[in-house]
């Protein structure tokens, strides 16, 4: 048996990082005549979790109080990860984003812990924090083994740095399994979600549904997620007059009764590591329209056969793709019939089989 620890900034957060990561550990967790499944986490700032964990899987914090310097306090991490990496025989460490390699890589020389570092964003984007790109440097030099999201993100490492081991891209699992496979012509409903961050892009959301909406007043635009940019949004929704049109709905639990409801899901992010919630509405049939960016939709959605890409960051052109799928249902429902078209390769069971293949020869 192998004793696999996943080091977490946070668990008890609702990201699309948080998520993915409580599905591959309990997937693994569920072996468990193969795998004893840890998870490190740096702080742990809700008491809840927002993501179920099989009840085998122990969870331990590096600090008991959520405000921590990482800076000032990194001696500090690095010694206390090595300590409960020595004490739990831990045989391979996970670093849930490459910012994480800065301490997991330190905690892991000169012992037997393998180190496999698990990209979330994409080689280009450090999210403001340059101790992301160092991370990467280091993942690059000293990690057992790199997984990205996407092929593409694996050549932006590949052409960027000198990988040492090897690196693969594990794509994030379809997670969510409709239960009515009928598509609602009927639905008037455009959905997005997603952190309500300056990466997602909602701002330029609210650009275009003023664009949209103004024609369509049926229609109404639902924002699914929570975020430090909501008061900005309110603001800029008010003064195109949107209220009640585009409705930022908060987290929700029941998330799949809204994509159940929808017509159209779109994606507005300036980048994505890959763009899980994209895999997540073609389970539920919708056709997709996302702009072009790095990293993840060129490879979720094929374009003008189950959904539209478009250039970044063309509005004009989004709001004219959407406007076309409102006046379609044919196009609409074409895309739609062929929404599950090259998604073998995000089945769960594909991708935990490339995790437990990963984790064995290591």
């Amino acid at each position: 048996m192998k004793n696999i620890c996943f080091l977490e900034g946070d668990i008890s957060r609702s990201g699309g990082t948080e998520r993915v990561t409580s599905i591959i550990a309990n997937e693994l967790a569920k072996r468990k005549d193969e795998f004893n499944i840890l998870i490190l986490s740096i702080c742990k700032r809700n008491d809840q979790l927002f993501f179920y964990l099989e009840p085998n899987i122990k969870i331990t914090t590096v600090f008991a109080q959520p405000d921590y310097n990482g800076k000032k306090e990194f001696f500090k991490i690095v010694y206390k990860i090595r300590k409960f990496l020595k004490e739990n025989s831990v045989d391979i460490l996970i670093d849930v984003d490459t910012i994480l390699d800065i301490y997991g890589i330190p905690a892991t020389r000169f012992n037997k812990t393998k180190i496999v570092s698990w990209e979330h964003f994409n080689f280009y984007e450090n999210l403001g924090v340059k101790l992301r790109d160092y991370g990467r440097k280091l993942a690059a030099k000293y990690s057992d083994a790199i997984v990205t999201l996407t092929k593409e993100d694996k050549n932006y490492f590949k052409q960027n740095l000198k990988i040492k081991h090897n690196i693969y891209t594990i794509y994030n699992p379809l997670i969510l399994t409709k239960k009515n496979n009928d598509y609602d012509l009927n639905s008037k409903i455009i959905l997005s979600a997603g952190r309500l961050t300056y990466q997602k892009g909602f701002d330029m959301l609210v650009e275009v549904a003023k664009k949209v909406l103004i024609h369509n007043n049926e229609w109404k635009w639902i924002i699914l997620g929570e975020g430090e940019d909501r008061k900005k949004l309110e603001i800029q929704i008010h003064k195109y007059g949107l209220d009640g049109k585009v409705i930022l709905k908060g987290n929700v639990e029941d998330i799949d009764s809204f994509y159940d409801k929808a017509s159209i899901f779109v994606l507005t992010s300036r980048f994505e590591g890959f763009g899980l919630v994209l895999t997540e509405a073609k389970t539920f049939k919708l056709p997709c329209i996302s702009f072009k960016c790095k990293a993840g939709p060129n490879e979720i959605i094929l374009n003008d056969v189950n959904g539209y890409l478009i250039e970044c960051f063309d509005l004009n052109e989004m709001a004219e793709k959407i406007r076309y799928l409102i006046n379609s249902e044919l196009k609409r429902k074409q895309f739609s019939d062929n929404a599950l078209n090259d998604t073998e390769k995000f089945q769960l069971d594909f991708i935990k089989k490339q995790w437990i293949d990963l984790l064995n020869n290591l």
